[in-house]
């Protein structure tokens, strides 16, 4: 029996886990269309977990990182590259901040 299945709810488990990590976890597919996210989201952004799925990872970056930046990210991941970096992000009352982002592809549902 696997691991997982033996904690009982996998969903439930992963929503603990990631309420406990004091970092923001977002996950996207390729596609940058936000998957997950922790409730980190919520003190950063201004934005709960559930206001962020659904929508596009661009909604986090200035308008500026739309035509370069953003789009080189999706095109790292879909090569399977990673970047590190400090970026410029944007909070939903449109004030800015320099974070630092760790960027890594995982899966790769289409292969």
């Amino acid at each position: 029996m696997d691991i997982l299945q033996e904690c009982g709810n996998v969903p439930k488990l992963l929503d603990t886990i990631l309420s406990c990590v004091q970092h923001i976890i977002i996950v996207t597919d390729y596609d940058g269309n936000i998957l997950l996210a922790n409730p980190v989201v919520e003190h950063v952004f201004g934005v709960t977990p559930d206001e962020l799925i659904g929508n596009k990872l661009s909604v986090i970056f200035t308008p500026e990182d739309l035509n370069h930046l953003y789009p080189n990210l999706l095109h790292m991941a879909q090569k399977n590259k990673p970047f590190e970096g400090e970026v410029t992000h944007m909070r939903k009352d449109k004030t800015r901040f320099f974070a630092f982002m760790v960027f890594r592809p995982l899966l790769d549902p289409r292969q």
